[in-house]
């Protein structure tokens, strides 16, 4: 971007600032913003659906943009699920407040059948190869024939003709294009128990295979494997299907992978996620499966982790075959892999994991609310061969962020660029968190982490949202490009607010903004002048952690410098 003369007159700022400061200014927390923050607000079209559980986001339609994808996936009294479709564009970061009572959305894409909790599990990516993202929405009470409550998955092909229609039942054939048949009854494909299955997680899109087809990852956490409710996964591998194309879990005759779950009750299946933590090129399967337990009914929790593979086994028993790499937690009540994100943390090239246990605790055990732990796996292509057992009882984790007393972090945790520093960051959810429930998200941006680094939240982290009392806003979370400026806004969401009818938000949030005004301009540059304060200074104020561009804890020149070469707005 061209620059006026005035920036002689900062740069003549910066270089006297530089030789006044001796050492750099020290900080100790995270920018606090409040969710009303957000430059984008979607209030719920009706009271008790469950709006925004879960969220999503993907770009269906090609433009460059992503779209919100926003379930309100109520499954009892007669009520027909729907999921809500949101365009992108060049103003989706502010929008102002959006009421979908009154404004609609531009595609509402409707329940086959009543009860079927349509939207419990979200995934998109690109199945049919187009270089699109599809959409894959899951009903996890739907039936099909005799098969009760098996769950149904439907596979929508993304386009430019995705918004052809404003509307779309899935009762109308015509209107998908894969349909993916539970394997049995009270399985529960794409559902979870917690909540009655509102916030599943249940479902990824990846590429598992040597093709370049997305595959398509299914869990079923009530179907019988290795015992009773052991759970199962099943990949479904992908490419173009004809439309109105079905398949039957059940029945097979067509090429998928079945993963038994390793024990009765596990639930095997609630947390399915992709991505390539080996560097290979190939996703790796990662699944959550957070009631696993080394005793009786302990719920540890474990991640188990297969790599991706030209060719894979029919079925896998976990039971009598370990997963390519187990995660074990740390011990009772953890209930690791809760929630999984996978993405490059630590800007190396290759994908690390952040495995949620959000009933793991400080101190003595003592089965109150768990604080909550992200444990941090860093990818390593050393991990291509050999099988690995890394139990967090004994083994210090690569990075470890630490919720608050009792606030359960990580309930659910996401990855995104919210920085737009090239390096992916995490961003946790406290459902409960702060006094009055407010709910709070956590983000720690990513950065070549230290061995063992550990940080504890709202006191070295990056970025604290906090909701309003009793909003509870981290029921639901996400990242998304929704304006395409390459920069993800954090996504969140609750169904408890705005008398029942619920509210997401989306939120950009740039580094050094110190006052909100989506540039980096010469009001900011007055900001950062007593964050830079040298030797002798009293200790900078909280508001000072954004301008540490670097990551290391200090203000210091190397930010001074950012600071210069990211000024973009009046004046600069």
């Amino acid at each position: 971007m061209s620059r006026s003369p005035s920036l002689s007159r900062v740069r003549s700022l910066f270089a006297g600032w530089a030789l006044l400061s001796c050492l750099p200014a020290v900080l100790a927390a995270p920018i606090v913003r409040p969710s009303t923050d957000a430059g984008s607000t979607y209030r719920g079209p009706a009271a008790g659906v469950d709006w925004a559980r879960p969220v999503a986001s993907g770009d269906l339609d090609g433009d460059g943009y992503d779209e919100l994808i926003i379930s309100a996936s109520k499954s009892w009294g007669g009520f027909t699920s729907r999921v809500y479709v949101i365009r992108g564009g060049p103003d989706a970061d502010r929008r102002g407040i959006v009421d979908l009572s009154g404004v609609a959305a531009d595609q509402v894409i409707i329940g086959a059948t009543v009860d079927d909790n349509l939207g419990a599990s979200i995934a998109t990516g690109d199945v049919n190869g187009d270089g699109v993202d599809d959409l894959l929405l899951c009903a996890s009470n739907a039936s099909s024939g005799a098969l009760t409550n098996c769950g149904i998955a439907y596979l929508i092909y993304g386009g430019p003709d995705f918004f052809a229609q404003s509307t779309r039942p899935l009762s109308v054939a015509s209107n998908w294009d894969l349909r993916i048949i539970g394997p049995e009854s009270g399985a529960d494909m794409g559902g979870s128990s917690l909540f009655g299955g509102l916030d599943a997680q249940a479902a990824a899109i990846g590429r598992l295979d040597a093709d370049a087809y997305g595959d398509i990852a299914l869990g079923a956490h009530l179907a019988n494997g290795g015992g009773s409710d052991s759970g199962r996964a099943y990949i479904v591998f992908g490419g173009p299907f004809p439309s109105g194309f079905t398949l039957d879990l059940g029945s097979g005759g067509f090429p998928l992978v079945r993963i038994d779950g390793r024990a009765t009750y596990d639930e095997l299946g609630t947390v399915v996620r992709t991505g390539d933590i080996t560097g290979d090129g190939i996703d790796e399967l990662i699944l959550g499966v957070q009631y696993a337990s080394r005793g009786l009914f302990t719920s540890d929790g474990a991640v188990y982790i297969f790599r991706g593979r030209a060719a894979w086994p029919a079925l896998w028993r976990l039971n009598q075959t370990p997963a390519d790499m187990t995660l074990i937690g740390r011990r009772k009540n953890d209930e690791l892999g809760a929630s999984l994100a996978v993405a490059d943390f630590t800007g190396d090239g290759i994908a690390d994991l952040a495995s949620a246990a959000p009933g793991a605790e400080m101190g003595t055990l003592n089965d109150q609310r768990g604080d909550g732990f992200i444990y941090g796996l860093v990818g390593s292509t050393s991990y291509q061969t050999g099988t690995y057992s890394i139990d967090y009882g004994v083994v210090t984790p690569n990075f470890l962020l630490i919720g608050d007393f009792q606030e359960n972090l990580g309930m659910l945790v996401t990855a995104g660029d919210f920085n737009d520093d090239g390096i992916a960051d995490i961003a946790a959810g406290e459902w409960f968190g702060e006094a009055a429930s407010n709910g709070v998200v956590e983000v720690l941006y990513g950065r070549p982490f230290a061995p063992g680094a550990t940080f504890n939240a709202g006191v070295n982290t990056d970025l604290r949202i906090v909701g309003a009392p009793n909003d509870r806003i981290s029921f639901s979370l996400a990242s998304a490009d929704t304006n395409g400026d390459g920069r993800d806004e954090v996504v969140f969401g609750t169904p408890f607010n705005n008398g029942d009818r619920g509210t997401v938000y989306v939120m950009t949030h740039i580094q050094g903004d110190a006052d909100l005004d989506g540039d980096l301009d010469l009001r900011d540059v007055a900001a950062f002048q007593p964050c830079f304060a040298g030797a002798g200074a009293p200790p900078p104020g909280a508001g000072c952690t954004q301008f540490d561009f670097n990551l290391n804890s200090f203000v210091d020149a190397p930010d001074l410098l950012k600071l210069e070469a990211w000024m973009t707005g009046p004046g600069v």
